[in-house]
């Protein structure tokens, strides 16, 4: 339960960034991009938290940024990928 639920929050959020992420390129390629800047503050920050907490509580916020990390990632190079299709 300490490891599923984290990831899973995780997972969950990071699906939400991929649909902003899709509706948003859209518009703008910066705005495109906004999701998974977002995303990288948010799992430094978590990373940051789990170090000042320690113990299982801290390793629950690192494994809620393990997935987020990931998402943001994905994110970006899709965000990157869509801005070079629209150039050729």
């Amino acid at each position: 339960m300490m490891v599923y639920v984290p990831f899973g929050l995780g997972i969950v959020i990071g699906l939400i960034m991929v649909l902003a992420t899709k509706l948003l390129e859209k518009f703008n390629y910066t705005l495109s991009i906004l999701p998974s800047i977002i995303g990288f503050v948010a799992v430094a920050v978590l990373i940051f938290v789990s170090f000042e907490v320690r113990g299982f509580e801290g390793a629950g916020y690192a494994l809620l940024g393990i997935p987020i990390f990931l998402f943001s990632l994905y994110t970006l190079i899709m965000a990157l990928n869509d801005k070079n299709k629209a150039k050729e």
